[in-house]
């Protein structure tokens, strides 16, 4: 099974959890510059760090993506107050039947 946090690769590697962009590729540019990423691959000591790195070089290099991410984490704390008021308004009925 992959891992993945916001689209990016994790994995971990010589002491250090990586993510590794959504559409990186390389390529061998010669022996003066070797390989050559064409997106970043970011790192971190704990996998909270480098889901704050992730999330850090979304905000500075994908506007669009931060925006999208504001949206799902309102819409999942909608959902999340609804589901909580439909159990209360049950419990609160069960507790006119008992």
């Amino acid at each position: 099974m992959t891992t993945t946090y916001r689209g990016w690769l994790l994995d971990f590697e010589y002491g250090y959890h990586t993510a590794t962009h959504p559409e990186f590729e390389a390529s061998y540019e010669g022996p003066e510059d070797g390989w050559v990423g064409s997106h970043p691959t970011l790192a971190g000591r704990t996998l909270d760090d480098l889901k704050a790195e992730v999330d850090a070089w979304i905000e500075e290099n994908d506007p669009d993506a931060a925006a999208e991410a504001a949206a799902e984490q309102a819409e999942y704390r909608a959902d999340q107050a609804r589901d909580r008021a439909m159990i209360e308004r049950w419990e609160r009925e069960q507790g006119d039947v008992l």
